[in-house]
């Protein structure tokens, strides 16, 4: 499934969006299709899209596909809000289906990325990183992965080793959409005088 995984322009999320709405219309049961759809809206910033998206799946209770879909909603609702204390309440009920997914199914990667995503957003930011790492030893192509764990990483302050995990992220996927503001995030805080002779652009041919 790995909804997460993917980083790609938005004229292809939309693509994609369109075409997971088809397969759920073809088999209305096929979960993967539900939360890969889901995910696509979320990338375009259409949350409100993908929750009503993802209160459709229909697999099997208690399933790990289940727990992840039940999971991505709650964090795509804390995502949304504007009030942090609300925002740390949805990300705690979405670690906690991520949990059992991974009870479940403890190398389920949809769910190690959504529990990074849910840890960063409770504010749990080494939890996130040494989870988000985790799933990297898993598969160290996972773009959407280092983008997560580059984002963690500026919230700790450590801004070198964020800026290489984003950029790697571009890297793997050089048609990723909002890596470009990922980058600037960094770089408003650490400055471009860290980035060595060249700057910028340098730094990011590297």
């Amino acid at each position: 499934m790995e909804w997460g995984h993917s980083l790609v322009s938005a004229n292809r999320l939309r693509d994609g969006s369109e075409e997971f709405q088809k397969a759920t219309k073809i088999d209305r049961k096929h979960t993967p299709s539900y939360v890969a759809w889901a995910n696509a809206l979320a990338e375009l910033g259409e949350f409100d899209k993908a929750v009503s998206v993802l209160r459709r799946v229909r697999g099997p209770n208690g399933s790990a596909v289940r727990h992840v879909a039940s999971g991505t909603a709650h964090l795509l609702m804390g995502m949304q809000t504007s009030d942090p204390a609300t925002a740390k309440d949805y990300a705690k009920l979405a670690s906690a289906k991520f949990r059992r997914a991974l009870e479940l199914d403890p190398l389920m990667k949809d769910a190690h990325f959504g529990l990074g995503m849910a840890l960063t957003l409770e504010g749990n930011t080494d939890a996130a990183i040494e989870k988000l790492r985790f799933l990297l030893k898993l598969d160290p192509k996972l773009a959407n992965a280092h983008r997560e764990l580059g984002r963690a990483l500026t919230k700790r302050g450590q801004f070198e080793a964020a800026f290489a995990e984003i950029n790697l992220a571009r890297k793997l996927d050089p048609n990723a959409a909002n890596l470009d503001r990922d980058l600037a995030i960094v770089f408003a805080h650490w400055g471009d005088s860290h980035i060595g002779e060249g700057g910028v652009a340098q730094a990011l041919s590297k």
